[in-house]
């Protein structure tokens, strides 16, 4: 099976959800880029840099589930824009929530490996 650049690109994507609902932070943070940002409007501030997000979705975030369903993706030399609806089962307290987001990706091929960096999500 040869393997393209959207292949590595969701295996990449399930692999950073996978990470997250272990609380695997060396995994997270392998596969965002150095430069990463989360962008979200309903979160005050809007935006965390790579550390705050990490901070956030290992020590303040639980996710016990996901699911993708990827929509579109459009690639442009070492940069590739990732679009999908995104479900996720979350919780910052004892119980969980289930949202769905509309989220855009921008990975960047870095260091021989496709790397996050920008995460911008919409709730649907």
């Amino acid at each position: 099976m040869i393997k393209t650049r959207a292949s590595s690109i969701q295996i990449a994507s399930v692999q950073l959800m996978e990470a997250w609902k272990r609380n695997d932070f060396e995994v997270l943070n392998d596969l965002l880029h150095k430069d990463f940002q989360f962008v979200n409007a309903h979160i005050n501030g809007y935006r965390y840099n790579k550390l705050q997000w990490l901070e956030v979705s290992v020590n303040k975030y639980k996710l016990t589930h996901f699911k993708y369903e990827f929509l579109n993706l459009t690639e442009a030399n070492s940069v590739a824009i990732n679009i999908s609806k995104l479900t996720i089962v979350s919780s910052a307290t004892i119980s969980d929530e289930s949202n769905v987001y509309l989220a855009s990706d921008v990975w960047m091929h870095a260091e021989s490996a496709w790397k996050l960096l920008l995460r911008q999500v919409v709730l649907l």
